[in-house]
């Protein structure tokens, strides 16, 4: 199965993890920062490594997003 990556502003932090589960019960990896980024990590290189690994990448978009 492939392995997502959910780019998502914190406004849309809900609708995020509501896709990562959508994602995991249908068997599919994820990775999602508000589960797999921890405080001091270097936010940078975690993205850039997801963007690496990942398959395919949803973006949650909104204004905020954009903005």
């Amino acid at each position: 199965m492939a392995k997502f990556f959910i780019s998502y502003t914190g406004v849309n932090t809900d609708w995020a993890q509501w896709i990562a589960w959508t994602l995991r019960e249908a068997g599919h990896g994820v990775e999602l920062q508000a589960w797999d980024f921890a405080i001091g990590d270097n936010f940078v290189a975690k993205i850039d490594a997801a963007l690496r690994t990942c398959d395919r990448v949803v973006q949650v978009l909104s204004p905020e997003y954009l903005a």
